[in-house]
């Protein structure tokens, strides 16, 4: 479902998203939503995104992105970019800040996990802790809630395998069958 104020309306394939659009997946239901720039970010079930910024300069190349994540889980696909460009995710309690990368990020109970499998993202709690991690290729890491991000620690396959299988696009019949 998609919300640009107050109502949200299902969303239908191929429909655009704009700054400002909030997006949530209810049960048994996954988005995919593809910018311009070939980056893509996939929710999983009961997950709710709210699309901040999506900024472009003049030559068509992006010059920042902020998501706010309130709950649920994604995949951010991004696109590599030039210098001064941002890609930004905030959960409640957590900032991550996104370098070309293939990532996850989860935000249950009050935690936020990041688990990066091509790139990394800089991590850091929205709370008093300035402390800040970056999540490098092959790692993951918990940001509890109220307390600084904990170190980076290699992802075991189980951990990958199921972030991959929950915010895989759904599935659809084959037209006919």
């Amino acid at each position: 479902q998609i919300s640009s104020g107050e109502t949200y309306t299902p969303v239908v394939k191929d429909e655009p998203v704009s700054a400002g659009d909030v997006i949530r997946t209810k049960s048994f239901s996954r988005a995919e939503v593809t910018f311009a720039d070939r980056s893509i970010v996939r929710l999983g079930e009961n997950t709710q995104v709210s699309f901040r910024e999506y900024t472009f300069d003049e030559k068509g190349a992006r010059t920042g992105a902020l998501l706010d994540m309130e709950r649920g889980k994604i995949r951010a696909i991004v696109s590599k970019f030039g210098a001064g460009s941002t890609f930004d995710i905030r959960t409640p309690n957590a900032l991550g800040t996104i370098r070309g990368s293939d990532i996850f990020v989860s935000y249950q109970k009050s935690a936020t996990n990041v688990l990066s499998l091509e790139g990394e993202i800089i991590t850091k709690s929205r709370g008093s802790s300035s402390q800040t991690v970056i999540v490098k290729p092959g790692t993951t890491a918990l940001v509890p809630p109220g307390a600084a991000p904990q170190a980076p620690r290699p992802f075991i396959a189980l951990e990958k395998t199921r972030l991959e299988n929950e915010t895989e696009p759904a599935v659809q019949a084959k037209e006919g069958a």
